[in-house]
């Protein structure tokens, strides 16, 4: 009984193949878009959704906040003003991109940069190291 059924369905035509999806792109395109017969439509322009320089000051402190609970020192250098003047910066970047916090954050880059940070520290760390080691072994 599957027999007559599997070949029952390859006698069937399918109308919504690859083909009539590729035709009924190309006729999208040639009238631009979802008009009428042949008329082109305009191109609307793209919402952008735009954090606010506080959302980014916000998020820069939030996200310093986590490496200064891990380094309270840097908290003598990444002061409130500066990590500010960070987000400020950001703001600026993400309204000339179009950025905004929830899809930075989701971005592959992002999670390039977070992994990348403990790569970062540790290379600072041998160098400090190495750097400590050969002013030792320097008879004054």
């Amino acid at each position: 009984m599957s027999e007559d059924i599997s070949e029952e369905s390859r006698e069937i035509p399918a109308p919504d193949g690859l083909d009539a999806i590729a035709a009924e792109a190309a006729k999208f395109d040639a009238v631009g878009g979802e008009g009428g017969e042949g008329e082109p439509v305009e191109p609307q322009p793209l919402a952008v959704s735009v954090s606010s320089a506080q959302e980014w000051r916000d998020a820069v402190q939030f996200g310093c906040g986590m490496a200064i609970a891990i380094r309270p020192e840097l908290s003598e250098e990444w002061t409130k003003p500066r990590l500010d003047t960070f987000g400020d910066a950001l703001a600026k970047c993400g309204a000339h991109y179009g950025w905004n916090i929830e899809k930075l954050l989701g971005h592959p880059l992002f999670a390039l940069a977070i992994s990348g940070f403990p790569l970062a520290m540790g290379l600072v760390r041998v160098e400090k190291a190495r750097a400590e080691k050969k002013a030792a072994a320097v008879p004054v």
